[in-house]
């Protein structure tokens, strides 16, 4: 079938008829690190953000003080670098703006007294520059853009009142011979974030070009910034803005659906839209922010549920370089991930912490039992590494990459198997037992249902891979005690209500992350065919859905997914619609 995609993503595009107010309903553009939004603050003024999703604070790991939470994020989460304010010299009564899907551009206006203001924005697709332009008349002439930067100042720390010290250097400015203007965050563990800019103002129209680098331990980011900005406003516009389309026109053919709902077609290929505003290949995670960082606890990346869902949405729509990201840094910053277990488990182990730095994975990851003195939760958490994992089995399994079996998820799934395998313990049943864990954002429990879930698909797949690769006793000393775990894990726990969250735990109440359920979605490791199961699966769906409290979003598109599975689709319609 010919799509013509012009016509049918301009069915798709968000409108606003009334400017936005807050970020979360902002037109945004990204291309993978950078980003912008647009929101009017007051009477006179609008902002476009300026992120970047590279930009990090460095804080040495071996300092890090376990007993404060998140202390990760504390001292490597991201930074905020700035912003563009667009100021008026009149009030503005009115405006509305456009998202352009197929060209990865937003629009708008804005309305005075006597005059009006045109606006486009965008951020290149392949170059690493945020472009912002407009046009004004009547009493909006004089209208100006500037660059306002922000300290390198943690928005954890300081939402918790526990400043980093030392503190930062104040942002550095300066102005070159050029007309390029640069702003320089230079960083006490080393690295820095640089932003340069230019400013063209030709009678009533003005534009900008906006870079932001960021580099660590060296300085070369501002050497990069200067260059970015430098190249961007010297190129032929026309051609510059059409190598930017072509990127995003060569994107959507990947896969098409239309479900022959308007809205609901509009809202999937904005959400394919997004990701690829998000991310890009063998680029930076989809953290808890993308590239819109906003002041906010939770300015990192978290495992334990964010992460692991962001890069999900690829698979089916033939879209690897949305979730290729996840496999590559997992890849890339191994080593953080043996780091992140206690000293004595590293010769063989590796985890993820619930929330880590974006740039190198490191975050402390809880164990079986507890560790201490890490928060009694977040020190039992211990299943997020392998639920990153079955992401990355999902993209070997999708695109038939061998070579990414072999060399990430082969060696790190049987590090974060190994991890388990110091904490199992052989009960008089015969059978193998957890100590205590934590089943994220609900709570603790022995044979905690969110390890037991994950160790199991965790060791299947290596069984697998053993007879994929037509591996022996005598090749991997391992595969003996993977067949026995395997074989003697110890049932997950259920009641009247269906599955429990572990051994005398059950679900009494909201649960936003389903942690008890990863069997059934994503996992599929339960899955219908057999009525017994269907059963339970049906049983426990709807316990989890029967309190009217304590659900996220997440939990409407992933009790959508359990429905469908069980052949629901009015239910699975009904979740999306509450979402």
């Amino acid at each position: 079938m010919a799509v013509d995609w012009p016509k049918f993503l301009q069915r798709c595009d968000p409108e606003w008829v009334r400017l936005p107010k807050v970020w979360h309903e902002a037109p945004f553009l990204g291309n993978g690190e950078q980003g912008t939004l647009m929101v009017q603050l007051d009477e006179r003024t609008l902002r476009f953000d300026v992120g970047c999703s590279a930009a990090h604070d460095h804080r040495p790991f071996s300092e890090d003080d376990l007993s404060e939470k998140h202390v990760e994020v504390l001292n490597r989460g991201r930074l905020p670098i700035g912003y563009l304010y667009l100021e008026t010299p009149s009030d503005i009564v009115g405006g509305t703006a456009r998202l352009n899907l197929w060209d990865a551009e937003a629009t708008g206006s804005i309305e005075s007294g006597s005059g009006a203001l045109r606006w486009r924005s965008l951020v290149h697709a392949s170059e690493p520059v945020i472009y912002v332009e407009f046009d004004s008349t009547g009493d909006l002439v004089g209208s100006r853009l500037r660059f306002a930067p922000e300290k390198a100042l943690n928005s954890r720390a300081a939402r918790a009142k526990i400043p980093r010290e030392p503190a930062h250097p104040p942002v550095e400015l300066n102005a070159l011979e050029d007309g390029v203007q640069t702003s320089v965050q230079r960083l006490v563990a080393g690295g820095q974030t640089a932003v340069a800019w230019k400013m063209e103002e030709r009678e009533q129209r003005t534009r900008v070009w906006l870079s932001v680098r960021h580099s660590f331990p060296g300085a070369e980011a501002l050497g990069e910034a200067v260059a970015a900005v430098r190249s961007a406003s010297d190129a032929d516009g026309a051609e510059w803005v059409a190598t930017h389309r072509d990127w995003w026109h060569g994107y959507y053919p990947a896969s098409f659906v239309s479900t022959g709902d308007s809205f609901w077609d509009s809202f999937y290929w904005i959400q394919q839209y997004k990701l690829a505003c998000a991310t890009r290949d063998r680029g930076w995670i989809i953290d808890n922010q993308g590239p819109w960082l906003q002041r906010t606890a939770w300015n990192a990346t978290w495992w334990n549920l964010n992460a692991q869902l962001s890069h999900l949405g690829g698979h089916q729509a033939n879209r690897r370089g949305m979730v290729s990201a996840l496999s590559h840094r997992l890849g890339v910053n191994r080593d953080a991930l043996t780091l992140n277990v206690a000293e004595r488990y590293r010769k063989d182990s590796a985890a993820l912490g619930r929330s880590v730095s974006g740039w190198d994975f490191l975050g402390h990851a809880g164990q079986p039992g507890g560790r201490e003195p890490m928060d009694r939760n977040i020190g039992r958490e211990c299943g997020n590494l392998l639920w990153a994992l079955h992401c990355v089995d999902l993209e070997v399994r999708y695109w038939a990459d061998e070579g990414l079996r072999d060399s990430v998820l082969t060696p790190l799934l049987v590090k974060a198997v190994n991890y388990y395998r110091h904490f199992l313990e052989r009960h008089e049943d015969g059978l193998w037992h957890l100590p205590l864990t934590y089943s994220p954002e609900y709570r603790s429990a022995r044979d905690c249902t969110y390890d037991l879930d994950l160790l199991r698909w965790g060791i299947g797949r290596l069984l697998e891979i053993a007879a994929e690769k037509g591996w022996t006793e005598e090749t991997e000393p391992l595969l003996s005690q993977w067949r026995d775990i395997h074989e003697h894990l110890v049932p997950v726990h259920v009641d009247e209500t269906g599955r429990m969250i572990g051994q005398g735990v059950a679900l009494t109440g909201g649960h936003r992350h389903w942690s008890h359920l990863l069997a059934v979605y994503p996992l599929r490791t339960l899955t219908p065919e057999l009525e017994s199961d269907r059963e339970l699966i049906a049983k426990s769906l709807t316990h989890w859905r029967s309190f009217n409290r304590g659900i996220a979003g997440y939990a409407h598109t992933a009790s959508s997914c359990m429905a469908s599975m069980l052949g629901d689709g009015d239910q699975a319609l009904r979740y999306l619609e509450q979402l």
